[in-house]
């Protein structure tokens, strides 16, 4: 699985300071969330995956890229909570 990295630094207020990865605590139903996170990428890269060899047939291409609206449409709508029922 290949791993996405930014090469750009992350902006920072001036004042502020990095705390590592030992002094933050970890957010309620992290893993939760981040599992949820995984199924929808997942299921982005299969829409994508079954159009890709039927790029000629509009209708299978259309059908993809509306999943692919539908599902990062309910990501951006942010009802988390509904996520993790």
């Amino acid at each position: 699985m290949r791993k996405w990295v930014s090469r750009s630094r992350t902006p920072t207020r001036t004042g502020s300071t990095f705390k590592g990865k030992d002094d933050m605590a970890q957010a309620p139903n992290t893993e939760a969330l981040d599992e949820h996170l995984k199924d929808v990428v997942t299921a982005i890269q299969s829409a994508v995956n079954w159009a890709m060899p039927h790029l000629q047939d509009p209708k299978i291409v259309d059908k993809a890229i509306n999943d692919c609206k539908e599902i990062l449409d309910v990501v951006m709508e942010g009802k988390v909570s509904e996520w993790l029922k």
